[in-house]
């Protein structure tokens, strides 16, 4: 049960991160609003993962599901590369 919520909470988290930071990003350079984007859908799918994951029972299985949320850090760490760079 603990497994069930804490996926359902997880995933509702970096969802709202992608809008928190759809929000915050008007105003920015076209660099930064290009970065934005990427991060947020790659919230946004992390967080779908979670939700995939409810139904699942482990982030590992099916191999697809890591394998997305293995793109989604790969494309967040991207993004944070490219925030830092100025």
């Amino acid at each position: 049960m603990i497994h069930y919520w804490g996926n359902i909470i997880e995933g509702a988290f970096w969802i709202t991160i992608a809008g928190i930071i759809y929000i915050r990003m008007q105003n920015k350079s076209k660099r930064l609003i290009k970065v934005g984007r990427i991060a947020i859908i790659a919230l946004f799918m992390f967080g779908i993962s979670d939700f995939i994951e409810v139904n699942t029972g482990a982030w590992y299985k099916p191999f697809s599901l890591l394998l997305l949320k293995a793109a989604c850090i790969a494309t967040l760490l991207y993004c944070l590369k490219e925030y830092r760079k100025d």
